[in-house]
């Protein structure tokens, strides 16, 4: 259900982080306001051809559902000892992360057929830019793996400048870019994935404000989390951990970030 729209967003660089920041600030505008299940403690979100995918996380409570503007399509449950992470279409897959437990299941569009595959160390983000699957661990360390073995590619590590950017959490590969949450914080990263480098930010502070917290609001756990890039329009929907809406916004990218998104790696590992 689409609510009304009606703000212009402007980000903002946040005082405690500007001054070390060498990648510009990305302006954006918010073009529509969308229900979200307050429910969902939002881990992964996705979206390819209509179609939503979305993983909720939490022991004893994950899942994996994928539903368009009518109705659900598909949902499967976690075991109760496995906290649902990333999740992201690839392909005729779509892949889905546990975060402690080392798990990463390769299931058909209808959720179902798994197949399980073993990591070393936490699952956080996963998207797919076509030929690849990129993960995120938590640290500032994109890896790339195979999407038929699970096998590691290559990985980069994500700078801004000089200064490597930790806490990579959701992800969502837009065709050029990765942008990646920043856990706990309202920042976004825009990330050129053959070097690394942080090409651009937005901050989102602005949309945590837009809707009224209930008695109790978990303001630890319940922070920014979800990026899904539509392909039609090329913009972002981003929402957070049991926010009750989910935000479209058309970021406006400078030349700045186009210039940095173009480059490509050197053969530095």
């Amino acid at each position: 259900m689409l609510i009304a729209l009606l703000l212009f967003g402007c980000a903002i660089a946040s005082p405690d982080t500007a001054s070390s920041d060498k990648a510009p600030i990305i302006e954006w505008e918010l073009v529509a306001t969308h229900v979200h299940d307050p429910d969902r403690f939002t881990q992964g979100l996705d979206l390819e051809d209509g179609i939503w995918l979305e993983s909720s996380g939490g022991f004893n409570n994950s899942f994996v559902v994928t539903e368009n503007a009518e109705r659900t399509i598909a949902g499967r449950r976690l075991p109760a000892g496995e906290f649902a992470e990333g999740a992201t279409f690839a392909g005729e897959h779509i892949w889905l992360l546990t975060w402690r437990n080392g798990i990463a299941r390769r299931l058909d569009r209808r959720l179902g057929n798994a197949h399980r595959f073993h990591y070393e160390g936490e699952g956080w983000g996963l998207t797919w830019d076509g030929d690849a699957l990129i993960m995120s661990d938590g640290s500032e360390r994109l890896t790339f793996r195979d999407p038929a073995t699970f096998d590691v590619l290559r990985s980069v590590i994500v700078r801004d400048g000089i200064r490597a950017i930790g806490r990579l959490n959701e992800l969502e590969h837009d065709g050029t870019l990765v942008w990646a949450n920043i856990f706990g914080s309202d920042r976004v990263a825009a990330i050129n994935p053959h070097t690394g480098s942080v090409c651009g930010w937005l901050d989102l502070a602005p949309l945590g404000e837009r809707f009224d917290r209930p008695m109790f609001w978990d303001s630890v756990n319940n922070v920014l989390n979800g990026i899904a890039h539509d392909a039609r329009t090329d913009h972002l929907h981003v929402t957070g951990k049991r926010w009750p809406e989910r935000y479209e916004i058309a970021p406006r990218i400078p030349p700045i970030t186009h210039a940095c998104a173009a480059e490509r790696a050197t053969g530095r590992k």
